[in-house]
């Protein structure tokens, strides 16, 4: 895979992570810094959907975009990843 880790999600009291981590071979969800379900592997195709998607979310933020735009990217990331693909 050609990426690292991305990690998306909010640092919430005392820094604890809730949110979507994602590396080379897997995404998993963390709430309060607890893993939330099964870890998800990810294939060539997924690495291309979540780089795009992280583009995307950042993007949004930088440029104060309305809820409707996170929701859709959520969305989009369900379909992705999650839906009939498997758990997230």
């Amino acid at each position: 895979m050609g990426f690292r880790w991305i990690a998306w999600g909010l640092a919430v009291e005392g820094g604890v992570m809730t949110g979507l981590v994602v590396d080379g071979t897997g995404v998993e969800v963390l709430a309060g810094g607890e893993r939330i379900g099964p870890r998800r592997l990810l294939g060539l195709g997924d690495a291309g959907l979540l780089t795009g998607l992280a583009a995307r979310y950042e993007q949004a933020v930088q440029s104060g975009s309305d809820g409707g735009v996170f929701i859709e990217l959520g969305r989009e990331l369900y379909r992705g990843v999650g839906g009939a693909a498997g758990p997230v």
